[in-house]
């Protein structure tokens, strides 16, 4: 080979192994948009074999409208030498052989060899990086949907506690829209407890908590004065990309939740129908009432006839007897008391008694009330009542023990008739007691039959004929030990 030939041959022999080398598609073309020369990969990106696109169009690579008006691209270059793509490159669409685009990145760049002005494009096969992002894009998009699908509170809270993300369920309940919310401190929706938080929330930038995420009730107000009770639950993000670290919050909306929690407590201790107190709550109450109180009396009502009320005129009728009679009750009651229905017509009242005064007249002029007529559904209806009194501290000191006292008097008021009320009997009701420990033991001898039958006959004076036999029952008292 010649010197003269030598430094060409080597030239090509280079550029032949840069391009065979080249991971993305190399092409040169010449002024007139004519493929003199491609790399290997270029065949492997458009689907050509390198023999078919040498000394065709680059247009071939292009789809429409760049195939067309490619080669007025070049001839406006050269004319003007004003650059649209050489030395910047850009992303465009390229054309395989089989017709189907692709998205690529084009750089382009001029040459002169051989005293011949050449265009060397490198096209970045895009395609895989263009699917990352759509399904970036589209994890994007379904991790959006579920954050706002959720009914949780979601928010995102930078070092100065401004919201920097709020997903649709916390917008709606502050009623604050999006671009009204960022960049605005949560605690303008918090009410006074919420300076509290403020310590807490802050604390987790600091470092001061060591905790990895905290817990913390806050009623949170909307825009439009509504009131809700949110349990958040905060912890430490990672850092963001624009830089710092946020705390990401999750909050459930326990209003709902608190409210019967409340309703639950209150029906534990009271009769739902009438509000009272019912006994057990009654008894805790009044042990705490009575203390500094020199006399208190109470009241067991027991309302006859209710029963037949409800057979008559329904449940509804009755309960709405019970409720006027409830409401008559505290009506009348000129004085702090404490007051429990304690039966589907029992009420146990219990009141601090002035000096002198006679609790049996108080005791009449509230069985008097009660018992007036009532007008329900167009039902004149009227009730029968007695009363009976327990005194504290007279006839006990145990507050435990006087409802049972003055329910043991309402059966010495039915039987003295009269006015219908009564105090509280030792007597009668150690008599009572007497009377039903004899029952009681009666009936459990008769189950396990430990009486014994004596027969004693029976003689006339006259002629000593036998006229019959007296019967003795015992209990067997060997038997009952």
């Amino acid at each position: 080979m010649s010197d003269d030939l030598q430094p060409g041959f080597e030239r090509r022999t280079l550029i032949s192994a840069l391009l065979d080398a080249a991971v993305d598609a190399v092409i040169v073309i010449d002024h007139r948009g004519i493929i003199r020369e491609c790399s290997h990969s270029t065949s492997a990106l458009f689907g050509y074999h390198h023999e078919e696109m040498l000394g065709k169009n680059v247009s071939i690579l292009m789809p429409e409208p760049d195939s067309s008006s490619h080669d007025e691209y070049i001839s406006n270059y050269l004319n003007s030498g004003r650059a649209q793509i050489i030395g910047v490159g850009r992303d465009v669409r390229g054309k395989k052989k089989t017709g189907e685009t692709f998205p690529m990145h084009l750089s382009v760049g001029e040459s002169v060899l051989d005293g011949e002005r050449l265009f060397v494009g490198i096209c970045h096969d895009l395609t895989s990086y263009h699917d990352a992002l759509q399904q970036l894009a589209i994890a994007e998009q379904r991790y959006s949907e579920i954050l706002h699908s959720q009914k949780q509170f979601i928010c995102r809270l930078d070092s100065n506690l401004r919201i920097t993300f709020a997903n649709a369920s916390l917008m709606q309940a502050l009623g604050v829209k999006d671009e009204a919310l960022l960049g605005r401190p949560i605690m303008i929706f918090t009410e006074e407890q919420g300076e509290a938080a403020r310590e807490i929330l802050s604390a987790l930038f600091s470092g001061e908590n060591q905790a990895e995420e905290i817990s913390v009730k806050i009623f949170m107000r909307s825009n439009s004065g509504g009131r809700a009770l949110v349990d958040w639950t905060f912890r430490r993000a990672a850092e963001t990309s624009i830089g710092g670290v946020e705390l990401q919050g999750f909050g459930i909306d326990i209003s709902d939740q608190e409210k019967a929690l409340r309703q639950a407590r209150y029906f534990r201790r009271h009769d739902p129908l009438t509000g009272f107190l019912n006994k057990r709550s009654f008894v805790e109450a009044c042990q705490h009432w009575v203390t500094d109180k020199p006399l208190v009396g109470f009241f067991h009502m027991d309302c006859a006839r209710f029963g037949l009320i409800n057979q008559r005129y329904g449940y509804e009728v009755g309960d709405a007897v019970l409720i006027e009679a409830a409401a008559r009750i505290n009506h009348h009651i000129d004085r702090p008391n404490v007051c429990a229905r304690i039966g589907a017509d029992d009420f146990l009242i219990a009141v601090e008694l002035r000096e002198s005064e006679d609790p049996l007249s108080f005791a009449e002029g509230l069985l008097a009330n009660v018992t007036r007529p009532f007008l329900i559904d167009n039902h004149r209806l009227q009730l029968e009542g007695r009363i009976g009194v327990a005194i504290f501290p007279e006839h006990s000191t145990v507050v435990e023990n006087l409802p049972e006292l003055a329910e043991s008097a309402v059966l010495i008021a039915g039987k003295r008739g009269g006015s219908g009320v009564a105090f509280f009997d030792r007597e009668h009701q150690r008599a009572m007691q007497r009377r039903l420990d004899i029952e009681q033991r009666l009936k459990d001898a008769l189950q396990n039959d430990d009486i014994e039958i004596f027969l004693q006959p029976k003689y006339t004076v006259e002629d000593s004929r036998l006229s019959g036999f007296e019967a003795l029952a015992r209990i067997s008292h060997e038997k009952a030990a």
